[in-house]
């Protein structure tokens, strides 16, 4: 997953920003400069948070899958790779990936 970006940072700044409570204020001032009524920015505040908690989450299980692809299993799986023919090592590889997806939805479950 070389090709997708990288929101750790933005995660930790939004997560820091919505934290505080002069983030808040701040963030609410910016609304209301901006236009917003008293309800909506409220609205659009608490929206934004679950926002931020739904990215942290999916940054987790991201990173579990990818690091379930670098543990000792997986690394055992792929030391024989070279010692079977071309379409088992696909099927290796299959297996490799559900291992990840296996370890990410035993989190999914405890982050639910």
């Amino acid at each position: 997953m070389s090709g997708e970006p990288d929101l750790s940072g933005a995660v930790d700044v939004l997560k820091n920003i919505l934290g505080s409570d002069e983030g808040q204020q701040q963030l609410q001032g910016l609304i209301s400069m901006l236009g917003g009524g008293g309800d909506k920015h409220s609205e659009e505040l608490a929206e934004a948070e679950e926002n931020a908690e739904m990215l942290q989450k999916m940054q987790k299980l991201m990173s579990v899958m990818k690091s379930a692809e670098t543990e000792k299993e997986a690394a055992f799986l792929r030391a024989l790779a070279p010692l079977l023919r071309p379409e088992r090592q696909e099927k290796l590889n299959h297996a490799v990936k559900l291992l990840g997806m296996g370890r990410a939805i035993k989190v999914f479950k405890e982050i639910q």
